[in-house]
């Protein structure tokens, strides 16, 4: 029995040198294939057992094909959006269609592409599974229930409302002021009819990706306190003398009228006289006497309590410096209020001098004048608001005729740096709010302007930046996975919108999955892979997506040429063994007895 069994022995080790000469020309045959990964043959002895006498007898050897999915292949550089490949730890999750039924396989071959239906397919015909995205690259899946094929389909267009504007604009602080009492029809704030200081135009895009001009106009006023201004019969210059002068521009005014002012708290009596004044004493002769005695007025607390100055027309302008008090000059002489004195212009909305705020900045809500005020950042000081830099901000677009439509109004105030005058957000950004409510196209979402970068400094006019993120529709262009594994579809109108997270397929024993056609495995039936987990790449041990590159096969050429050389030569001798005991077995059956 000896020689039979060497016989045995020696055709297994035929055998497994055969299987594993198969399993090497395999290897070589893949070196190429994309995410091949290679497997190698082991061996182990196999013993017969005789009972009789307990003794084991050597039964060959067998050879048992061992996988090296979990050996890392080289990473290549490609020019295709829409390569991937994986370095570390995972597998791409697959199927052979794409209508989400099926068994699950798993693959490193990431040579992916669309094919004529938008379904992204590697080039054995897989298609690639992972989770639909929200629009800020929030998985809206997950587990193997939340899968889905791949599917460009679903983005063939795309377009972004406006739900945001971003304005970095300087407005000239030298710009004379508009006084809403000396228009062509005396008024209080908005200034309605007036033209503009300033103005920008930016096309938006309301819910159905359609564009609209939306426009910005500026324009400086004299703000919202309490105030009046004359209207003399000439020009003031602040040398002008003001008493007793029949030449001047106040013929009425004579030695001993006063001019008074009061706020409710405070009260201030100008006495004018015909000769050098002492201001001190809040005596004027001059314009420039009467404006020192009304610009050093205080209250108990040392604050300044009126502010006088010319305007651009060469017009006494009077303002409260307290933004809610209301002013009252009805008991000034009759001189100074008549047509030859001051000529002051009556409150527009009482025909009298008693003036009100054209708009009380501490309680927007309780006025009219501004019902946007509300859309724009709350004011950070509305105690002491910088009287001379103040500004009105209207939006205007148009409706489906064409005409202008005010989308908001309100009041802008900038401290004595430039910067403005705004309440800020957790962000440092002072944000106004156009409500989709008031455009007269569709919309679905309010429009969020920051307006932090606004400023008013000396110098031109001058828009660094009025941008906003919507985008009209536009048609897919290209696919590209990128590096976290994120889906993106880029869109001819520039907008790049991610639509699918790739996550990765994890198991305990990857070298236990199930070779299938297609460079793919499966959990096999006995489960020695283990469950398969499903992670998001760079997560709970799993590697890192890589796009626009391959995965190259595992196969080292050298170590394959060596070893089928030692299969080669084993299998050589193997023969022999059984050659010389087929010699020998013919000499034994020679012999006679």
């Amino acid at each position: 029995m000896g020689l039979f069994n060497s016989l045995y022995t020696g055709a297994s080790g035929m055998l497994a040198q055969t299987r594993s000469t198969e399993n090497i020309s395999e290897n070589i045959a893949n070196t190429a294939t994309v995410g091949y990964k290679r497997s190698d043959v082991s061996f182990n002895d196999l013993l017969q057992t005789q009972s009789r006498y307990s003794r084991n007898i050597s039964g060959g050897v067998r050879g048992t094909e061992v996988q090296r999915v979990d050996q890392q292949g080289a990473i290549q550089q490609t020019t295709s959006t829409t390569n991937v490949s994986i370095a570390g730890n995972g597998l791409f999750i697959v199927r052979p269609n794409g209508d989400g039924v099926g068994e699950l396989y798993f693959t490193r071959a990431g040579q992916f592409s669309p094919d004529a239906g938008g379904i992204l397919r590697n080039t054995a015909g897989f298609v690639l599974y992972g989770y639909r995205t929200d629009t800020d690259g929030n998985a809206v899946g997950s587990g193997e229930s939340g899968l889905v094929a791949v599917d460009l389909d679903a983005f063939d267009s795309a377009y972004y409302e406006t739900s945001r504007i971003d304005a970095s604009i300087n407005i000239d602080s030298e710009e004379d002021a508009f006084d809403p009492h000396n228009l062509g029809t005396g008024q209080q704030l908005p200034l309605t009819g007036a033209g503009f200081d300033y103005s920008r135009s930016l096309t938006v895009y309301d819910s159905n990706g359609d564009s609209h001009n939306m426009r910005f106009e500026f324009r400086r006023t004299i703000g919202p306190m309490a105030h009046f201004t004359s209207n003399s019969v000439q020009d003031l210059e602040r040398d002008n003398i003001l008493v007793d002068d029949l030449s001047g521009p106040t013929p009425s005014i004579t030695n001993g009228d006063q001019m008074v002012i009061s706020d409710g708290t405070n009260t201030l009596a100008v006495d004018f006289v015909n000769t050098t004044a002492d201001t001190s004493l809040n005596q004027a002769q001059t314009v420039e006497d009467m404006m020192d005695v009304i610009n050093s007025f205080t209250n108990g607390a040392g604050e300044p309590v009126f502010l006088a100055r010319l305007s651009s027309n060469n017009q006494l302008t009077v303002q409260a410096h307290n933004p809610t008090v209301t002013l009252d000059i009805s008991g000034s002489s009759a001189n100074v209020l008549a047509a030859g004195g001051f000529n002051f212009i009556q409150d527009p909305d009482g025909a009298d001098y008693t003036y009100e705020p054209d708009y009380n900045i501490t309680a927007p809500g309780a006025a009219t004048a501004y019902p946007g005020q509300s859309d724009l950042p709350g004011f950070a000081n509305t105690t002491s608001p910088n009287p001379y830099n103040w500004w009105e901000m209207t939006l205007v677009t148009q409706d489906d005729m064409g005409a202008d439509v005010v989308v908001s109004q309100g009041l802008l105030n900038f401290n004595g740096d430039g910067s403005l005058n705004a309440v800020e957000d957790a962000d440092g950004q002072s944000i106004m709010t156009i409500n989709s409510g008031d455009l007269p196209f569709p919309s679905t979402t309010n429009i969020s302007m920051n307006l932090s970068q606004i400023t008013q400094l000396s110098g031109e006019y001058q828009t660094i930046e009025l941008a906003q993120n919507g985008a009209p529709v536009g048609t897919r262009r290209s696919v590209e996975i990128r590096n976290n594994g994120m889906v993106y579809v880029n869109f001819t109108n520039d907008i790049s919108l991610p639509a699918y997270l790739i996550p990765l397929a994890m198991f305990n024993n990857p070298n236990g999955l199930e070779h299938v056609d297609g460079t793919a495995f499966r959990i096999p039936a006995d489960g020695s892979s283990g469950e398969v987990s499903i992670e998001t790449a760079g997560t709970n041990g799993s590697g890192n997506i890589n796009g626009s590159t391959l995965e190259s096969s595992n196969v080292d050429i050298a170590n394959e040429f060596g070893d089928l050389i030692v299969s080669q030569r084993v299998y050589s001798l193997n023969s022999q063994v059984i050659q010389a005991v087929n010699e020998m077995t013919q000499n034994l059956s020679q012999l006679k007895g």
